[in-house]
């Protein structure tokens, strides 16, 4: 990981397996405007949605790579990589990602800063495999700001104890069916190729 160069990680986050980069007016239809601001102007333009396999440690990696590659990691002293380490090391170790299924959402929406919104309607928010077995949403962190990073979290098992995806599954499916007068709507369907996410027979999610 720390040997990534900036394209590489370009790259993991907006062009693999675990990530889709959906540029322009092919992300979405809206209702009206929904002008925002950017973090991540390096990866995407304004207009652009991006949605994550958060919990991916690929994605972990990478994401803290770009840390890296922003805060110069590479030329510190010893004592600021360790303070850099320390203060990153939560998104890596992520406690969350043993029992929830994460995905994050970055695009110029103001739906994904409303929490009320999307908590009250959790149903229409949810994972499925292509058995038609889902996991509905169980948490959901707002961006900070439009164009920000929001955070909704899945059951990762049933009530017997099985993922909802594992090598032999073919589909992943990220469902959001939203629709707001206010903030407009996102898309419906983001489908992820289960094989794609397989490395020595587990699946990377």
């Amino acid at each position: 990981m720390d040997q990534w160069t900036s394209e590489q990680v370009r790259s993991i986050l907006g062009r693999s397996a675990w990530a889709k980069l959906i540029e322009g007016d092919e992300a979405v239809t809206m209702l009206g405007p929904d002008p925002g601001g950017l973090r991540l102007n390096t990866l995407r333009a304004p207009n652009d949605t991006l949605i994550l396999l958060r919990s991916s440690l690929l994605i972990k990696y990478a994401l803290v790579r770009q840390r890296q590659l922003q805060e110069k990691y590479d030329s510190m002293k010893a004592d600021a990589k360790k303070a850099f380490n320390a203060k990153n090391r939560e998104l890596i170790e992520c406690p969350a990602c043993d029992k929830f299924y994460i995905v994050s959402i970055m695009g110029p929406y103001a739906i994904l800063r409303d929490k009320k919104l999307i908590t009250s309607n959790r149903k229409l928010v949810f994972l499925s495999n292509e058995k038609g077995e889902i996991r509905e949403l169980a948490n959901f962190s707002p961006a900070a700001a439009v164009g920000g990073e929001a955070l909704f979290f899945f059951p990762r098992n049933d009530d017997k104890g099985r993922p909802l995806v594992d090598a032999n599954n073919a589909k992943l499916v990220f469902n959001f069916n939203i629709i707001s007068l206010a903030t407009g709507s996102i898309f419906q369907k983001i489908e992820f190729n289960v094989p794609d996410l397989v490395r020595e027979g587990k699946v990377i999610f």
